[in-house]
C-alpha cells in the first residue's frame, strides 16, 4: 500500500472512531506492510507487541486517559510428578497459563 494513500486513509478512519466514541484504537500491520509503521507512529499510535509475522500497534483517543491495556510479558508453568507409595512415578504433569 502506498504510504500517502495510507496515511490518508488513516486520517479519515480516526476522525471517524473519534465521532463514534471509541476510546482505543489497534491496527495490526502484518510483516508484509513493515512500510506502514513509521506513518503509523508518526500519526500517534505506539507499539504494543511484536510477533514473528505482525506489529500490533494502539492508539488512546486524545479526548480519554489511555486505557489500552499492557501485553502479557510472561507465561506462568507448573510441573510435578505424582509418586506412588513403592516409589513409582505414576505420571508427569504439566500445565501452562
Amino acid at each position: 500500500m502506498d504510504c500517502n494513500v495510507y496515511v490518508h486513509l488513516l486520517r479519515a478512519s480516526t476522525t471517524q472512531w473519534r465521532k463514534q466514541g471509541k476510546k482505543g484504537v489497534w491496527i495490526k500491520l502484518p510483516i508484509q506492510l513493515a512500510n506502514l509503521v513509521e506513518p503509523t507512529v508518526k500519526e500517534g499510535f505506539r507499539y504494543h507487541h511484536a510477533e514473528s509475522d505482525y506489529l500490533m500497534l494502539v492508539q488512546g483517543i486524545p479526548e480519554t486517559p489511555d486505557t489500552l491495556p499492557a501485553n502479557a510479558s510472561h507465561t506462568v508453568g507448573i510441573g510435578a510428578f505424582v509418586v506412588n507409595d513403592t516409589g513409582e512415578v505414576i505420571f508427569p504433569l504439566y500445565t501452562k497459563t
